[in-house]
């Protein structure tokens, strides 16, 4: 037990390598995957996406159709203004987190403009996260677009997971499963929170 609760803090502390890796001669397939893979792989930035994927659900069956073009250009805005836009800690990412997940807990109804306004929201700021320190056209075209899909498909993809449980199963224990599973979201931005705050 002990020794889990040290690797899940190292993780919860590792935060974004501070630049990313390119292998010289990789084409734009290659790059375009490694983008991709980013989001899944970086926790605050999982943690804080697939929270949003699950309220997604949980706010509407089909309220991911509502909210894509919201994340699509949240994630937009993040990854091509990213070198201008002040740098975003994990700190920022739990906080969302935890507030997504408190709204997705007590099912609250927030209106289409604001549950659009939270979504591009919880894309603008994972992008940006994922820029780290690199300037305006370091990072290679490809690799930006797959950064922009992962994250859009990571917090869909948890949406659509919720919107099919609901439809094929229907029943009102569906939808307090799903509240009750993403207080977890609740529970891990609390940890990260406070080990991102603890005294040095």
């Amino acid at each position: 037990m002990i020794r889990s609760v040290s690797i899940l803090l190292a993780l919860l502390g590792s935060g974004p390598a501070h630049a990313h890796a390119f292998e010289s001669g990789q084409d734009a397939y290659e790059l375009l995957l490694q983008g991709i893979s980013q989001p899944w792989l970086m926790l605050p930035v999982a943690v804080l996406l697939l929270g949003l994927g699950m309220l997604t659900g949980i706010w509407r069956t089909e309220g991911v159709i509502v909210v894509w073009p919201a994340m699509i250009a949240g994630a937009l805005l993040g990854l091509g203004l990213g070198p201008f836009i002040p740098q975003v800690e994990v700190i920022w990412l739990m906080g969302l987190a935890l507030v997504i997940s408190i709204v997705g807990i007590i099912a609250l109804p927030l209106p289409s403009l604001v549950m659009a306004g939270l979504a591009a929201l919880a894309t603008l700021l994972p992008s940006r996260f994922l820029m780290e320190t690199h300037v305006f056209g370091e990072l290679p075209l490809p690799f930006l677009i797959g950064m922009g899909i992962g994250i859009t498909t990571c917090a869909a993809l948890a949406a659509g997971v919720v919107q099919a449980t609901r439809e094929q199963i229907g029943h009102v224990a569906v939808l307090i499963g799903w509240r009750a599973l993403i207080s977890w979201i609740g529970a891990i931005s609390i940890l990260m929170l406070a080990f991102e705050l603890r005294p040095v």
